[in-house]
C-alpha cells in the first residue's frame, strides 16, 4: 500500500505537468483506481499521517485529492481531532475569500459526515450564516442529515426552508427529512416538530406536476414520519390520507404510505 501511495503522488504530479488532454485523461483513470484501493486499504494509519503532515500550499489539485481520500476513510480515533480541525479550517478559510466554488470545500464539507462529533453542527450553522454557503447547500445537506442527532431542532427548520427556496434541492431535503426523522434510529426529536412539514406536505402534493424523483422522497419522508404518531396532529394526517387515496397515480411508495397511516 505504500508503493501504491508513492506511485499515486508520481500521478498527481504528472498529472499537472503533462499538456495534452488525452494523457491527462489515461493519468486520471489510474489515479482513480489507485485512490479506490487506498481508501478500501485496511492500513491507513501511514497514509493519514502524511497527508496531515503534507497539505500542499501551492498545487490546488494535489491538495484537494489528498482531501478527498481523507473524506472518504475510516479514520482512526487518534486522528479524528486533526482531520476534523484540518476540515473545519478549509471551509473556514475559504469562507472568507471572495472566490469561486472549490472542491476542497467541497470535500472537507462531506468528510465531516464521517464524524459523530456535537460540535460540527455548531461549525456547520455558523458557516451556514455566510453569504458562501449557498454554493454549498448540497454538500450541507447530506452533512447534516448524516450527523444529525436531532437535539437541535433548526435542522429540520433548515431543510424545510431550503427546499422551499430551492427547488433543485427539493429532492435531497425531502430525502434528508425522512433520514432524521428515523425513530429508530434516531428517538431525540420532538415530533410535534414535523408538523408544519406535514402542512407543507399536504399542499405540495396537491399539486400534480410534481417531479417523480420529489415524489418518492417525499413519500420516503411521510413514511418515516408517520410511523410514529405521537406528537403529530390527527387532522393533518386525515387531510394527508384523502389527498393520498385520491392521487391516482401509481407508486408502490405512496401505498406504503398509505398503510402506515392506516395502522396507526
Amino acid at each position: 500500500m505504500k508503493n501504491n501511495f508513492k506511485l499515486l503522488i508520481y500521478l498527481y504530479k504528472k498529472y499537472e505537468t503533462v499538456p495534452r488532454v488525452k494523457t491527462k485523461i489515461n493519468i486520471i483513470k489510474k489515479i482513480n483506481a489507485l485512490e479506490k484501493e487506498i481508501i478500501k486499504s485496511k492500513s491507513k494509519h501511514e497514509i493519514i499521517f502524511f497527508i496531515l503532515n503534507n497539505i500542499p500550499v501551492s498545487s490546488k489539485f494535489i491538495g484537494s485529492r489528498y482531501i478527498y481520500i481523507l473524506s472518504k476513510l475510516k479514520i482512526p480515533f487518534e486522528y479524528e481531532k486533526s482531520v476534523i480541525l484540518l476540515f473545519e479550517n478549509i471551509i473556514s478559510n475559504d469562507f472568507l475569500k471572495n472566490t469561486n466554488k472549490n472542491v476542497s470545500v467541497s470535500f472537507a464539507i462531506l468528510g465531516l459526515k464521517n464524524f459523530k462529533d456535537s460540535e460540527i453542527e455548531e461549525f456547520i450553522f455558523k458557516m451556514l450564516k455566510l453569504k458562501k454557503s449557498n454554493d454549498y447547500l448540497k454538500e450541507f445537506i447530506i452533512t447534516l442529515s448524516s450527523i444529525s442527532e436531532n437535539k437541535n431542532p433548526n435542522i429540520l427548520n433548515f431543510f424545510v426552508l431550503t427546499l422551499k427556496k430551492n427547488s433543485k434541492l427539493r429532492s435531497l431535503c425531502f430525502f434528508s427529512i425522512g433520514k432524521i426523522s428515523n425513530y429508530k434510529n434516531r428517538p431525540l426529536l420532538k415530533r410535534k416538530l414535523l408538523n408544519p412539514f406535514l402542512k407543507y406536505s399536504i399542499t405540495f402534493l396537491k399539486k400534480n406536476e410534481n417531479k417523480k424523483e420529489d415524489l418518492n422522497n417525499l413519500y420516503f419522508a411521510l413514511i418515516e414520519i408517520c410511523k410514529v404518531d405521537s406528537g403529530l396532529k390527527g387532522e393533518l394526517l386525515n387531510k394527508l390520507l384523502e389527498i393520498l387515496q385520491l392521487d391516482k397515480r401509481n407508486n408502490y411508495l405512496k401505498e406504503i404510505l398509505i398503510n402506515t397511516i392506516n395502522n396507526k
